[in-house]
């Protein structure tokens, strides 16, 4: 008799949480880089529900070979997504966050920028 072992079940249930959802990334450094690498080697995610900004448009080679799309725009890119990952210096936070404002609401957003609080990500949005 087969049976699935936890591992199978525990990410068959992580991808029912994710979905059919887009996750995009304001930024494409080494840690925005990191967390989708990760995301998509894990299995959760497909390269072709991954966005990321770029103040170049193209993105690094090697993360291309998943399939993640990458976009010079920031509003853009937050527009395709339903998960947005602040992946930028904390000082540009703000002004990030103020460029794309009108396309963040009903976003769920996730900052790594050391140092921001929620209160600094809500007056952003606020404002």
């Amino acid at each position: 008799m087969a049976c699935c072992n936890q591992g199978d079940a525990d990410l068959t249930a992580k991808k029912a949480i994710v979905g059919d959802r887009h996750f995009g990334f304001l930024g494409s450094g080494q840690m925005a880089q990191a967390i989708a690498k990760g995301l998509l080697s894990g299995g959760l995610l497909k390269g072709s529900h991954v966005c990321m900004s770029d103040r170049f448009g193209t993105g690094p080679e090697d993360a291309k070979t998943y399939g993640i799309e990458y976009v010079q725009e920031n509003s853009s890119m937050v527009k395709k997504s339903d998960v947005v990952f602040v992946c930028v210096k904390p000082n540009l936070v703000q002004h990030v966050l103020r460029e794309c404002a009108d396309v963040l609401p009903n976003k769920l957003v996730i900052s790594i920028a050391a140092g921001v609080t929620v209160a600094d990500l809500e007056a952003v949005s606020l404002l």
